[in-house]
């Protein structure tokens, strides 16, 4: 299956999970043309002082990997640093927070595994 770059559906979330401005989220696949135990898959975008808000995940796991910009991150109760390259491991009864802490946009592709 091959999903053009012009397919790709939009959702915009505004203060998601408690947090500042809006998300965008472009979809990379529908939930139906994703593997049966992935639940999401998308290109984040936060501009300059937007995040989500703190969340704690149960029964799937997400990841976050930064492609631009640079996020802060609280990873489970711990504040760190993100960087293009790096990647965010949210597991199951773990939680975390993203947050655009620079002056450009963050980008980042988010997926969601179910356990």
């Amino acid at each position: 299956m091959l999903i053009r770059n012009d397919e790709h559906i939009t959702d915009i979330r505004p203060q998601m999970r408690g947090g500042k401005g809006e998300v965008r989220f472009v979809n990379l696949a529908a939930r139906e043309q994703l593997p049966p135990k992935c639940r999401f898959m998308a290109r984040g975008i936060l501009e300059p002082g937007c995040s989500i808000g703190y969340h704690v995940h149960e029964g799937e796991a997400e990841t976050y990997y930064i492609l631009r910009g640079v996020a802060q991150v609280n990873d489970n109760g711990t504040m760190k640093t993100a960087y293009p390259g790096d990647t965010v491991v949210t597991l199951s009864g773990t939680g975390h927070a993203l947050e655009n802490a620079g002056s450009e946009t963050l980008e980042f592709i988010a997926t969601v595994i179910l356990d």
